[in-house]
């Protein structure tokens, strides 16, 4: 009797459990007044545009911090009370690096200075105040102080109406150069009818609702650029579309390597999503930048297209995708396109 044949078994899927790691987590000591949250190495420079400067002139501050660690919690410097300036800030630049295991980047934040007085004036220094892991002490760095030099502005030309002609005798001639005010009249004949009833009630029309019109306009425009120089988060909103394309054309001229242009290229659609939603998008991942632009009324297939993007282009850094066949900077131009419009709406 022949067997029955049996054919041979099928593949079966098999799953391996790689070891676990066991991590310790040292809590921070009691922090010092000042802590600015920041762990690892930091400094931080001061400089001025120019120290010596006439009242009512402009001169710009430039704080950075600087170094290796939680780079995305920089936060802005305390500057101490300048009562003899008035201070304008500026929009913070940000520069984050992924190295191997660490993260190294730097933060810069302008203040524009406008002297009040003249005099001889020091900047004091600004300090931050870090947690150093590897001495496991609190660390504090500080700028240098600054001395200012300011000088008195041109001052205001003195109106002039009349002047002295040299007298012949005893009383001094004065010669009128300009009147101060219209003429006066007191005869009713200086007041006529007009000639045209309609004309008069379009024109009466025109001057009661033109300097209405003059000053809701003066206004909006005065409330534009106020929040344009004092609000950073609507100066990252307007700026962060013509920033991220001014970043993408520049690429393909400075980046040869595909995995560096896909660093270049992630770096740059992070942070324009962080400026048009006032987060700091460097900081976040795929997955979570997915969220919030859907949260933002980003549609879902968009904010897919815009996690699948990244995704491929931080897969691609460690070895785990190709880029080599793709044109990456047409593709993230046009996907920013897009992005803006609907973040508009």
């Amino acid at each position: 009797m022949v067997p029955a044949y049996e054919s041979p078994p099928g593949p079966r899927e098999r799953g391996r459990l790689a070891p676990p790691i066991d991590v310790e987590v040292r809590p921070l000591p009691a922090p010092p007044k000042g802590f600015s949250g920041l762990v690892g190495s930091f400094d931080i420079e001061a400089s001025m545009s120019k120290r010596h400067l006439e009242v009512g002139e402009s001169a710009t501050l430039r704080l950075t911090v600087s170094g290796t660690g939680n780079v995305q919690m920089i936060n802005e410097p305390e500057l101490a009370e300048l009562p003899s300036f008035k201070v304008y800030g500026d929009q913070p630049e940000r520069s984050i690096n992924r190295s191997g295991r660490s993260l190294t980047g730097s933060r810069s934040f302008s203040k524009a200075l406008v002297p009040l007085e003249p005099g001889e004036w020091i900047l004091p220094s600004v300090e931050i105040v870090y947690f150093d892991p590897v001495d496991a002490s609190f660390q504090t760095d500080r700028t240098e102080e600054i001395a200012l030099t300011v000088i008195p502005g041109e001052g205001a030309e003195d109106l002039h109406l009349t002047e002295s002609i040299a007298p012949s005798t005893g009383k001094v001639a004065v010669r009128i150069l300009a009147d101060d005010i219209l003429p006066i009249y007191s005869e009713l004949d200086a007041v006529s009818n007009p000639s045209s009833p309609r004309r008069s009630t379009l024109l009466f029309l025109l001057a009661s609702v033109l300097p209405l019109g003059l000053y809701l306009t003066g206004r909006a425009v005065q409330r534009h650029r106020w929040r344009l120089q004092h609000d950073v988060a609507f100066q990252r909103h307007r700026t962060a579309y013509r920033r991220a394309r001014k970043q993408l054309r520049k690429l393909p001229e400075s980046e040869s390597d595909p995995v560096r242009l896909g660093q270049s290229i992630s770096l740059c659609l992070r942070e324009y999503i962080g400026d048009k939603l006032d987060q700091e998008g460097a900081a976040l991942t795929p997955g979570e930048l997915h969220e919030r632009l859907e949260a933002h009324g980003v549609s879902e297939a968009l904010a897919a297209e815009t996690h699948d993007l990244l995704e491929r282009l931080e897969a691609a850094q460690f070895g785990a995708a190709s880029l080599k066949s793709e044109n990456l900077p047409e593709r993230a131009s046009e996907l920013l396109a897009r992005l803006e419009g609907e973040l508009k709406k």
